[in-house]
């Protein structure tokens, strides 16, 4: 089949429009270098765990949240031998990851509590009712989607015809905000409940009904309890959880300020790092097959407006959670950072989006960053930026259907050192390379940044596999395809 471009659009009703359209997304043109990999980069991958034979079967590529890719990705994201389509799904709102599998068909949870397949040229395969509203990320794993909703259930369905296996009500409800299910051979660990002690509160100050006061761990073939830890008992409570999950134990933040490392024999504590008085943790973590784990903050005060722009990076040892280096930032950092091999850096690099959020209903200006550093030093490597945009909420979001306004998603790295990330707040998809090594990822250069506009806000970070980038706006998916599809 020739490659084509293809637009398949559902029309959304009209709604109260929240963004003002004021920034230059810039797209890149069509040079292109093909740099070749030193052969002893690192790449990480699932240290302990069995490794997926789909494409894309989790947040952040694996279980270690690393967020290398085993495939190399488009660039530049414009090129005459590349297609795309869009598929707006109208009444559904989506902040979550795309999964794809061994044969390119897409899945996705929704806001709406929907669960969707398509194929890779965005034909629906199935689509499912949830039991109840936000189910989020899934986790594809020996051809069944994992997946868990807003009313307490956990789901497990078939890949093939989204006819569902099994369901389990684990807890009353679980929260609205986006984290991901996660699997393992014998295991899902997932939150546990919901917060009802306000720790969370939104623009007017308003307890927010996010975050879970437990996390619990399941058998995979059925769904039963095999244990729950209450974080309460540590005065810590889950935020957009998602996991390392190692063969013995599981790593995560606890949203409030605290790194766990949890046994996955009891759920005893193993050990717990406090990154310090009001810092949000909701960033999670990444882990590295040498040992290490990454955590980003982000500065929180209900008092002191200044400090919610402040952020920064601990660098962990796996086994003991001793520190092994720290950074400060300027900004926030609110989703996890991708740990691989980039062009341009002989070593393991980590990539770091911040920026804080413009949140409704305050109109705000926000400057937007991603940092490229070294994994062993935390020394930079290369940075860049985005143009500076005013908006009140995410582009393309209404009042009706709200797109929540995060600055980034979780980056992704190619197998051939891209760096692919999603412009939440702005809608658009970066890839980024420092060709000339002088520091700086520039935003009018060809050879180093190709973006495409996608016109919504989509807080999902990017799914790589061959010949194509899947992404999720807030309106439903888009991918772009390049010849690879057809091979």
């Amino acid at each position: 089949m020739a490659l084509f471009h293809m637009l398949v659009v559902a029309i959304l009703a009209e709604g109260t429009p929240l963004w003002d359209d004021n920034c230059d997304s810039c797209e890149a043109g069509s040079a292109f270098l093909q740099l070749e990999l030193s052969k002893d980069r690192a790449r990480v991958i699932s240290s302990d765990l069995q490794a997926s034979r789909y494409w894309f079967p989790t947040k952040s590529v694996d279980n270690n949240r690393s967020g290398q890719s085993s495939v190399s990705g488009p660039f530049p994201l414009h090129k005459p031998d590349t297609a795309h389509w869009e598929l707006n799904v109208p009444g559904v709102v989506f902040h979550q990851v795309p999964m794809i599998d061994d044969k390119l068909n897409i899945y996705m949870g929704s806001d709406a509590g929907k669960i969707f397949s398509f194929d890779k040229y965005g034909a629906k395969r199935w689509e499912v009712n949830g039991t109840g509203t936000h189910c989020q990320d899934p986790s594809l794993f020996e051809g069944i989607l994992y997946t868990a909703c807003r009313d307490g259930s956990v789901l497990a369905l078939d890949m093939m015809t989204g006819q569902l296996l099994w369901q389990r009500k684990i807890c009353k409800e679980l929260p609205f905000e986006h984290y991901s299910i996660s699997v393992t051979k014998d295991h899902i660990f997932l939150p546990a409940g919901v917060d009802q002690h306000g720790n969370y509160v939104g623009p007017f100050h308003e307890p927010l009904d996010i975050g879970s006061p437990a996390v619990a761990l399941l058998r995979r073939e059925d769904g039963r309890l095999v244990w729950k830890a209450n974080l309460s008992e540590w005065n810590a409570i889950t935020g957009e959880l998602t996991p390392c999950m190692l063969s013995d134990s599981v790593i995560f933040s606890g949203g409030m300020g605290s790194i766990f490392r949890l046994s996955l024999q009891n759920g005893s504590l193993i050990w717990k790092v406090d990154v310090g008085l009001h810092r949000t943790t909701n960033a999670q973590v990444s882990c590295t097959q040498d040992g290490k784990v990454f955590a980003g903050y982000g500065g929180y005060s209900r008092n002191d407006a200044n400090d919610r722009h402040v952020g920064g990076l601990y660098a962990l040892d796996i086994k003991t959670g001793d520190t092994l280096w720290t950074r400060s930032f300027p900004y926030r950092v609110y989703t996890p950072v991708a740990v691989g091999g980039i062009q341009g850096h002989a070593g393991t690099a980590i990539i770091v989006a911040m920026g804080t959020p413009g949140m409704y209903p305050n109109k705000t200006t926000e400057n937007h960053t991603l940092w490229a550093l070294d994994a062993n030093t935390g020394d930079m490597i290369w940075s860049f930026n985005t143009p500076s945009c005013t908006a009140v909420g995410a582009r393309g979001g209404t009042l009706e259907e709200m797109c929540w306004p995060l600055a980034w998603s979780a980056p992704v790295i190619s197998k051939d050192g891209i760096v692919y990330i999603n412009w939440a707040f702005g809608g658009v998809t970066y890839a980024l390379r420092d060709i000339n090594k002088d520091g700086l990822c520039d935003l009018h250069n060809p050879e180093e940044v190709s973006s495409f506009d996608f016109g919504i806000g989509h807080q999902g970070g990017p799914a790589l596999a061959p010949g194509m980038l899947v992404v999720l706006t807030c309106h439903g998916p888009r991918a772009i395809l390049t010849a690879a599809i057809e091979q």
